[in-house]
């Protein structure tokens, strides 16, 4: 299957597998208008449910992933250090709006966290790019290299920010030959104040510690299609490690080709061959119309019916720990 590059179309980036951009730019905004208003139906959560987790070890001394909430993970493998989309701040929208708010306080402040080495963005969206977390971040760790999409390397130099590697789909970046860092297709879109301006890219992101041969993935934002997955996990034969959304699927009518469903999740999970899934993008903060307590129970749904392994794909909680 051939690599394609995100090309853009009148300046603008597209989605390959989507016929009609329109269609879902109209979609979305009419969500935007009438959010909460549209209504899906929801399988009642059972009382008492809890997503099944088999009893973990943890070791310090092994690679090991914690949430800190919604998309970002602080990820340990061999004394380096990883934050995926690092979001601290209160609120995931421009200016405090209350349907925004963080739900779950982080388990640590990032004077707490131990010196990062690298930062993965996936896209620039206000819950998986703030603003605030990235100047607090550089001001206590300057050295840090930033991996983002193609067109936020400009954004990021507004503050002063260099050390910075901008990506199009399957770019690699080898960082002293011990680490290999690969964009690679994710279906969603891109904007700040326009929310679907698409002038910059959104990526899944391929992370390879060549030291100690592990390979982890962040899926990022995305819809399903039956071709990027696939192709993932075609080129990485071992993913170790998968940042996985569970949440932001509703309404299926405005999200289906931006956000993928449970049941998509866990086809996502088996095309790419991961090893170990872990949930993200849920419990933080309200970005879409489902219960916030309904994706996990939703994804044990939909890995039941696959007859998926559990122990293969984690719901952990803010602060959890677990080696992978």
């Amino acid at each position: 299957m051939k690599k394609h590059k995100a090309e853009k179309i009148n300046g603008v980036f597209i989605n390959p597998h989507i016929k009609d951009e329109k269609r879902a730019l109209t979609s979305f905004r009419v969500w935007i208008w009438k959010m909460g208003l549209i209504g899906d139906h929801y399988d009642p959560i059972p009382k008492g449910f809890k997503y099944p987790k088999p009893k973990l070890d943890f070791h310090p001394k092994k690679p090991w992933a914690m949430w800190i909430g919604h998309n970002t993970y602080l990820i340990s493998c061999g004394g380096v250090h990883i934050l995926t989309d690092p979001h601290w701040s209160n609120y995931c929208s421009p200016i405090p709006l209350l349907q925004y708010k963080r739900y779950v306080e982080p388990p640590l402040e990032i004077d707490q966290l131990p010196k990062i080495d690298f930062v993965l963005i996936t896209h620039d969206h206000y819950d998986h790019l703030d603003r605030k977390s990235i100047k607090k971040l550089f001001k206590r760790f300057p050295n840090i290299l930033w991996i983002v999409p193609e067109g936020l390397k400009e954004w990021f130099g507004k503050f002063g920010i260099h050390n910075v590697k901008e990506l199009n789909w399957w770019d690699e970046v080898t960082i002293d030959g011990s680490f290999k860092i690969t964009s690679v297709p994710c279906q969603h879109f891109s904007g700040r104040m326009s929310m679907y301006s698409n002038k910059t890219l959104w990526q899944g992101i391929v992370f390879q510690d060549l030291r100690n041969s592990k390979t982890f993935y962040l899926a990022g934002d995305t819809g399903y299609n039956p071709f990027d997955f696939k192709q993932i996990g075609e080129n990485f034969p071992k993913i170790d490690l998968s940042i996985i959304c569970i949440g932001g699927y509703a309404p299926r009518k405005m999200m289906f080709q931006m956000h993928s469903s449970s049941f998509e999740t866990v086809k996502i999970h088996q095309e790419i061959g991961s090893i170990l899934t872990l949930a993200s993008h849920w419990k933080t903060f309200k970005v879409s119309d489902e219960p916030m307590e309904q994706p996990p129970f939703e994804l044990y749904r939909d890995m039941k019916k696959a007859n998926v392994d559990f122990s293969t794909f984690l719901v952990l909680e803010i602060g959890e720990k677990v080696n992978w």
